[in-house]
């Protein structure tokens, strides 16, 4: 027992270490998944308070991770471990079930359990991602699910033994390695929010063609697809197959009433799925943008007026420099409508014109609120939030070696 418990407390420490990092590296989209839980659960008061808890979490479960490693504070540490196991394992179960609900609305047992608690499963909120591991590794709800119960069978053995692990260290010393662990962490993740993530697990990172990454390619797996018709025989509804329709199958006189389409295995989908750029008169830039071979700029602000207001100056000058000196394009993209847009152009001082983008797609094309996005044609060359907007000096010097 007392080998298993050590194997466990290894495994758990190291996956709390490593999922608490990844999410530490990018606190602002581990909130804007807080945000999506809160808005299922009708918890929208706590979306105020939303990156600060995610900032907390992420060190919290770092700072654990070491504790189990280094048995330090047993009694303390299982505890804690078993109530966020516990937590995630409830709320991963959730997602998923809800999510099969929605995948399949006409199934009996979701039918039982739409009665029985009087819901409809195509209004259920449809979420693709626990958030886990942030953008590093995706996992679906049953994924996570399923990691979180694995979890819990070694977090409770280290439960059970936690009277019996003896720490590395004195307690002295372990004091001073959680204290100090968790002054590093807390600082790391700060400087994550304030700037950008120091490793980007975004689609839009330097070097990327984002051109490429819209489009799955020729030889790629495609969606397989099983067609049925419902048709009412006499006072029923009855499914009939494709192959059933085809080879006459259906009664005659049976009154047709609609064509269902199933996936049944999923093929490639493109990295980036859903981006498009709306100017006032619903035209659609992105192709556009895409094939423009020459250096061009992108300013994403998903939420205008909650920009930061000294970025945008700095924007406004880096643009108009950018602009009427090198003679190079300037998008401007925002979720605001566009309407609003104007006025925050007026106010900043800037030359160039606002796009439509969905918000999630702008809060998923740069970690910043606004963020500027330096690309050749359609690939990315450098990123910057809106903290250290660079001189036209400098994206001059970046562009000449590009």
């Amino acid at each position: 027992m007392r080998v298993i418990a050590t194997i466990s407390r290894i495994l758990v420490g190291l996956l709390f270490i490593f999922s608490g990092f990844v999410k530490a590296n990018d606190p602002l989209g581990f909130s804007y998944k807080l945000e999506e839980y809160y808005h299922v659960f009708g918890l929208d008061f706590l979306v105020s308070s939303a990156l600060f808890q995610a900032m907390f979490i992420c060190v919290l479960e770092i700072i654990l991770g070491f504790a189990v490693l280094i048995g330090t504070r047993m009694k303390v540490t299982s505890s804690l471990i078993m109530a966020m196991i516990i937590f995630f394992s409830l709320l991963t179960g959730y997602t998923a079930i809800s999510n099969w609900f929605f995948e399949n609305p006409e199934a009996g047992t979701t039918q039982w359990f739409a009665n029985l608690f009087s819901f409809n499963p195509k209004n259920i909120y449809y979420m693709t991602d626990c958030g886990c591991f942030g953008e590093f590794i995706k996992l679906t709800p049953w994924q996570s699910f399923t990691k979180d119960l694995i979890l819990l069978v070694f977090i409770i053995i280290i439960f059970i033994r936690r009277s019996h692990t003896r720490s590395l260290f004195s307690r002295n010393m372990q004091t001073n390695i959680i204290v100090s662990l968790s002054v590093l962490f807390t600082m790391f993740t700060v400087y994550c929010y304030m700037y950008l993530p120091m490793i980007n697990f975004l689609y839009w990172d330097d070097g990327n063609n984002v051109a490429e990454l819209m489009v799955c390619p020729p030889d790629a797996p495609k969606d397989s697809v099983v067609m049925t018709f419902v048709y009412k025989v006499g006072e029923q509804e009855t499914t009939f197959s494709y192959d059933d329709v085809m080879a006459m199958k259906v009664p005659e006189g049976a009154e047709f009433v609609k064509q269902d389409r199933k996936i049944i295995r999923e093929g490639c989908k493109p990295k980036i799925m859903g981006f498009t750029m709306y100017n006032p008169d619903n035209v659609d830039y992105k192709d556009s943008m895409l094939q423009n071979n020459d250096f061009q700029l992108l300013v994403v602000a998903y939420d205008l007026e909650h920009s930061r207001k000294r970025g945008m100056k700095a924007v406004s000058e880096l643009a108009k420099e950018f602009i009427e000196k090198d003679g190079k394009k300037v998008w401007g993209l925002t979720g605001t409508t566009l309407e609003d847009a104007e006025k925050y152009r007026h106010e900043y001082g800037l030359i160039f014109d606002f796009y439509n983008v969905d918000p999630k797609m702008g809060k998923s094309m740069i970690r910043s609120n606004a963020g500027l996005i330096l690309m050749k044609g359609p690939v990315v060359i450098k990123t910057w939030p809106a903290r250290s907007i660079p001189s036209a000096e400098k994206v001059r010097k970046i562009m000449a070696k590009n």
